[in-house]
């Protein structure tokens, strides 16, 4: 989540920790709260994969689906 959505649709730098990624989502949802909709088929690259934001955001509800 952090990957893709602070650091792909947020634009932040991210250090990847896999203890604290399913920590609580505030600061993914900071995030979200702050995207310009204007910007939401603006391209991301995250992972070394281009996509909107609204692929990178899509991408994250998928991979919980997943795991749920």
């Amino acid at each position: 989540m952090r990957q893709w959505i602070v650091g792909g649709v947020g634009g932040r730098p991210v250090d990847r920790r896999r203890d604290l990624e399913f920590a609580p989502v505030d600061e993914s949802d900071a995030v979200l709260a702050a995207l310009d909709p204007a910007a939401i088929e603006s391209r991301v690259t995250t992972q070394g994969v281009d996509v909107t934001r609204m692929g990178a955001i899509y991408h994250v509800v998928e991979h919980f689906a997943m795991h749920t």
